[in-house]
């Protein structure tokens, strides 16, 4: 048999072309199914990359219009344009816009529609829209959703995002009109470079349909292939540039597109590598045979596992991880494009991240077990916990406040729709106010499959609106009334207090102020010198009457800065470097002057008999020695009382004891002309004052013989009381017994105390003869100089201060007694006007200053930290050594400063006001209250008790006297009282005698009581029992 030779093979051939097919085979079946993987591997990457960026894109978009309506509803809550609204100023409004557009919202909005109520429209943005057609009254007029945002096509194509919000006045709840808010997609610069920026693309489009809304490309060529790419079956394709993403977004219930050319220099070196593989293996197949095809499978085999492995595993880890050696450069390159690729990967990532981490709020995402999965530091660092992640809110805060996270959680969770709510957080800083947002993550199912929070700290914005708030409450309640006007007398701004001082509306305030720089001089001048000018003026009303009132007003410079500023919109009228305001303060003061006049009247007249008292009457005395000096006539000083006047006080009450001395001055008076000045001085003391023009006593004589002759019949009081009374009548005549006023008042004493031991006499005129009593001062002089210095002769006697209901003792008065060897028990008003005179005060007061320190101690020591008054002598007052003696006094005995207490006489005021306000804030700054004694029986004035540095008004216990009873006295109380309060004043009444008292106290609001009702004077060991028996009382 023949073969023919022309179809017969090598052997050598056919198994070498079997092993190079078997090889090439086998070298495909190993790269084509690696490379797939690769490309597989790098397929699901791109697409995990774009669902992540897809999602971050979309949130990108909502915290965009959330910032945006947050933005627009700060502009809707403007005070100044609803008040631009309210009053129809759609040209204050227009500014008002406009200064928005200049701030943030400029940067965010492109344009801002203001409409009022009558339909009334003005525009703003932060550029022209003049090249574009846009009729957008035509926009606003389509039917729209408040407070929700809609896509707008204009019939051009223009596409806009609006958002239509009412502007409410927060008081009427009337509707004052809405803004309408714009942001132009067409050509949006900052949608498109945020993209850009995010993704890092060459090409961006945004695309509505299958128009094309904006676009960013170096080359148009990029633009329209995007626009010709078709996704089909996955949101990615690749074309010869790079790979085209098309991100699907919801902005304002409509879709939208966002197709990017994003460059693939991965997936090129994936390329490049195998083809160069498949070219060297092709070579070596045709040059080696079965022994390359061994050898080469086995390490193919080997670098593609390695490949895959490496793949899988990068996909996985947070870190670098380079590719291990590989002897093929072809597998080496593959492994480290991954690598490169998933670099860029985590370079996103960690970008995002370092958003996350940096942002001012507090950003969570937590899983559908509502435990965190990812937090930022700003939530550890607010709530002072390190480890957060996979707790979940209960492990970390209080149960109630977790109970409320979870319940808006669960809200995300099964609606899957956000929500925002404001929360109050206790952080390490205090408790802070939070704009909390909560949205949920969406899988390609559309399935929540976590949620994110953002939480913005609102506290100052809440902290400043509460703020403005009280301001303008304050400035509307307060009693003052407010005014403030400029240069041109122009009113800006009054409160409701002034208009019901004067009757003048804000519109014709300006003739307030007209009246005030035109008609005042001192005013003017005032603000010229000082910028500041107080004091008082009349002020006339709309009515044409006027009130006193007492005023302030202050100048204020404003710059153009602050006058252009919203903080200050209250006071805005123009801008001018060199604007002045005035802002003025007015009280009415009519009560206070009335009070004034009748505190003047108790300073100088007796409130029983309503005559001159000791004050008035030594200076009409004064008067009349100069004028009867001048005429050479003869002065008579008539000085009578009323025998045994303390026992009838006894006997009858002290009722009784009032009615019979008004009785008694009105039949002394009776017997007086006109030009001669009776007084009561003393509890039952007269001084009449008569001027003669003859030297003869003898009109005296009989004038004293006429006096005591009105009291020989016995005196009915009413009530069936009847009193037969005497008076003792001393009589000194100028300039024979004296040639000033202290020596004739001395002199007619002493010849009074002659008649005393003579009963029934009548009087006597002073000679040198009755110089005995004066001989008695004398020694009583030099015996209170002894008892200074012994320590068995001055002691004290404390009368407790009881809160007004009388059931605690709450302080205490330091009262000094003297027990004289000789002749027993003096009372303090017979040695401490002796004192005061000498100068021994100063040394007396220093003793009982030492001895009240020492008893107060004592009692704390015990467990009773009680207050004691001392009372502070004028000469002490303003002696040098005052300061000194009293540190001395607290550190000595140890007494803590806030348990001492100083009384000053109300008279002391007015002798050295300024010097007096001086050492008696020193005093306050010490720590020491201090308390005004005898108010209301001196000179001082309401205004000079307002400036007195004191805590403590005490009541003086003649004005309780006839109280309740005398409507006159019962006002006058109740007058100091709402004073002193009005001044932050405490207030104390002495001389409380019975309940009907403490009573009338009690209703009207008195602080404190003290008298005989409560407690009489008692010694040291005394008063610690009664404190010591309150204790016990207060444990049963």
């Amino acid at each position: 048999m023949q073969n023919s030779k022309g179809s017969q093979l090598s052997f050598a051939t056919v198994l070498f072309s079997v092993v190079v097919v078997t090889l090439i085979t086998v070298v495909t079946l190993l790269l084509v199914p690696a490379y797939q993987g690769s490309q597989k591997a790098l397929s699901e990457e791109i697409n995990m990359m774009q669902q992540r960026d897809k999602r971050v894109l979309n949130y990108l978009f909502e915290q965009q219009l959330s910032n945006i309506a947050r933005i627009s509803n700060e502009i809707t809550q403007s005070s100044s344009i609803k008040s631009s609204l309210l009053a129809g100023d759609m040209m204050s409004a227009q500014m008002q816009m406009d200064d928005s557009m200049q701030s943030q919202a400029g940067d965010q909005i492109d344009l801002l529609v203001l409409e009022n109520a009558q339909g009334e429209r003005i525009t703003t943005t932060p550029f022209s829209f003049l090249d574009l057609d846009i009729d957008f009254n035509e926009l606003a007029d389509r039917p729209a959703l408040t407070e929700q945002w809609q896509n707008r096509v204009t019939a051009d194509g223009q596409s806009f995002l609006q958002l239509k919000l009412p502007i409410i006045h927060s008081d009427l709840g009337k509707v004052l009109g809405h803004l309408y808010v714009y942001v132009l997609l067409n050509d949006n610069f900052w949608i498109l470079n945020e993209i850009k920026l995010l993704t890092g693309t060459q090409a961006v489009l945004l695309m509505q349909g299958n128009q094309v809304l904006a676009q960013i490309s170096p080359h148009n060529e990029q633009v329209q292939l995007l626009h010709r790419a078709q996704f089909s079956n996955q949101p990615f394709q690749r074309v010869p540039e790079g790979i085209a993403y098309q991100y699907d977004l919801v902005i304002a219930d409509q879709h939208f597109k966002i197709r990017a050319l994003i460059p693939d220099t991965g997936l090129q070196i994936l390329e490049e590598a195998y083809t160069g593989r498949l070219g060297i293996s092709a070579l070596i197949i045709l040059g080696s045979a079965f022994i390359i095809f061994y050898f080469l499978r086995s390490l193919l085999q080997r670098s593609l596992h390695r490949l895959v492995r490496y793949a899988e595993e990068t996909a996985s880890l947070a870190h670098e991880q380079a590719y291990p050696n590989e002897r093929f450069k072809e597998f080496a390159r593959v492994g480290n494009a991954v690598n490169q690729m998933a670099q860029h990967i985590r370079e996103r990532e960690q970008r995002l991240s370092a958003v996350i981490q940096n942002a001012p709020g507090l950003v969570a995402i937590k899983g559908t077990d509502m435990c965190y999965q990812s937090v930022n530091a700003k939530v550890s660092e607010m709530t002072g916990h390190d480890e957060i992640i996979g707790k979940s809110d209960r492990d970390i805060f209080p149960k109630a406040f977790a109970d409320f996270l979870q319940s808006s959680d669960k809200l995300v969770l099964e609606t899957g729709k956000p929500c925002q709510y404001e929360m109050d957080l206790a952080t390490p800083t205090g408790i802070r106010t939070y704009l909390t947002s909560k949205f949920p993550l969406l899988d390609e199912q559309r399935q929540v499959y976590a949620m994110g929070s953002i939480a913005t700290d609102i506290t100052e914005q809440r902290q400043n609106q509460r703020r403005l708030e009280l301001v303008n409450q304050v400035f509307e309640d307060t009693a003052e009334g407010i005014l403030v006007f400029d240069e041109q007398n122009q009113s800006l701004l009054c409160n409701r207090s002034l208009t019901e001082l004067t009757g003048y509306e804000q519109e014709e305030a300006y003739k307030i102020a007209r009246n005030l720089m035109q008609e005042h001089n001192e005013i003017r001048r005032g603000l010229i010198h000082h910028r500041h000018w107080q004091g008082e003026i009349l002020q006339r009303r709309r009515d044409g009457s006027a009130f006193p009132a007492w005023v302030s007003i202050s100048v204020v410079n404003m710059s153009a800065e602050e006058q252009s500023s919203n903080r200050y919109s209250l006071l805005h009228k123009a801008v001018d470097e060199s604007m002045q305001q005035y802002i003025v303060v007015m009280s009415d003061i009519s009560r206070l002057r009335d009070a004034e006049e009748r505190l003047v009247r108790i300073a100088n007249y007796d409130t029983v008999t309503n005559l001159p008292n000791r004050s008035l009457f030594f200076d009409r005395l004064e008067q009349s020695l100069v004028r009867v000096t001048r005429n050479q006539q003869i002065l008579a000083l008539l000085n009578m009382d009323i025998n045994h006047f303390k026992q009838i006080n006894e006997q009858h009450g002290h009722q009784v004891g009032d009615l019979l001395l008004l009785e008694v001055a009105q039949r002394v008076r009776s017997q007086l002309d006109s030009s001669a000045t009776l007084s009561r001085i003393n509890a039952d003391e007269f001084l009449a004052l008569v001027e003669l023009k003859s030297s003869a006593p003898a009109p005296i004589e009989q004038l004293a013989t006429t006096i005591l002759a009105q009291f020989d019949e016995p005196i009915s009081l009413g009530s069936g009381v009847t009193i037969k009374i005497s008076l003792s009548m001393g009589i000194a005549l100028y300039p024979n017994d004296g040639e000033d006023a202290q020596t004739l008042v001395s002199h007619a004493d002493v010849a009074r105390y002659h008649v005393k031991p003579r009963q029934e006499i009548g009087f006597q005129f002073y000679d040198t003869t009755l110089n005995a009593q004066a001989e008695q001062r004398l020694r009583r002089e030099r015996d209170l100089l002894t008892a200074l210095k012994s320590d068995d002769q001055l002691f004290m006697h404390y009368q407790a201060k009881y809160s007004v209901d009388g059931k605690r003792i709450i302080g205490t008065e330091a009262l000094v007694r003297w027990i004289h060897p000789e002749d027993g028990f003096i009372p303090p008003d017979h040695f401490i006007p002796i004192a005061e005179e000498n100068g021994s005060v100063i040394d007396l007061g220093r003793k009982v200053l030492q001895m009240s320190c020492q008893a107060a101690k004592q009692w704390q020591d015990k467990g009773f930290g009680v207050p004691v008054a001392v009372n502070l002598s004028p000469r002490q007052l303003l002696d040098s050594h005052l300061f000194e003696d009293i540190a001395f006094a607290l550190e000595s005995t140890g007494l803590p400063v806030e348990l001492l207490e100083l009384e000053i006489t109300e008279t002391v005021v007015i002798e050295d006001i300024e010097r007096v306000i001086t050492i008696l804030q020193q005093l306050r700054d010490m720590g020491i209250r201090i308390s005004v004694d005898d108010f209301g029986t001196g000179y001082s004035s309401l205004i000079y008790l307002k400036r007195l540095p004191v805590d403590t008004v005490k009541i003086d216990r003649s004005f309780l006297d006839d109280v309740p009873g005398d409507p006159d006295d019962e006002s006058l109380i109740r007058a100091i009282i709402t004073m002193s309060h009005s001044l932050g004043l405490q207030v104390i009444s002495e001389g409380v005698e019975t309940q009907e008292q403490q009573q009338f106290l009690q209703k009207h609001d008195c602080d404190e009581l003290q008298g005989y009702l409560l407690s009489k004077p008692i010694p040291q060991e005394a008063f610690l029992a009664l404190l010591e028996e309150q204790y016990k009382g207060s444990l049963h």
